[in-house]
């Protein structure tokens, strides 16, 4: 396990469920890490789910974590983000400051009506404060 991935949201252990959950099991909970990006939310009748776009100053809070070098967990990976998603190369910068290159799920869709801006960049303390749940599927 040695591919550095960024995780912002349902990825993330503690907001994953379904398949989630079982793509990133084996993972390990990562480090914090931030990105420079914007975040939006979006509502689905299964739960909210977050989306990363480039092109902002702001600071996006996830976990760095590290998965396997496998092209089937990849492409499940893939399967599981869909269309909606690319993934992406970005720089990822540790708590302590580290600057990693990582890859993340970037948003493939053009800014419009439905997308709830994130200004703090946390998609779990946007969950906690809204009381809105991650996506389940």
């Amino acid at each position: 396990m040695n591919r550095p991935f960024f995780f912002y949201g349902t990825l993330q252990q503690d907001l994953a469920t379904g398949e989630a959950a079982r793509l990133v099991a084996a993972l390990g909970p990562g480090v914090p890490a931030s990105v420079r990006a914007a975040l939006f939310a979006i509502d689905d009748p299964n739960g909210s789910y977050p989306v990363l776009v480039h092109g902002a100053a702001r600071q996006v809070k996830g976990r760095l974590v590290f998965g396997p070098e496998d092209r089937r967990w990849l492409a499940r990976m893939d399967a599981y983000e869909g269309a909606e998603y690319r993934r992406c190369p970005v720089r990822a910068m540790t708590s302590d400051g580290k600057i990693v290159r990582a890859e993340a799920y970037i948003y493939t869709r053009r800014r419009g009506a439905g997308l709830i801006p994130v200004p703090h960049g946390d998609f779990a303390r946007f969950l906690a404060e809204t009381g809105r749940r991650p996506l389940q599927r």
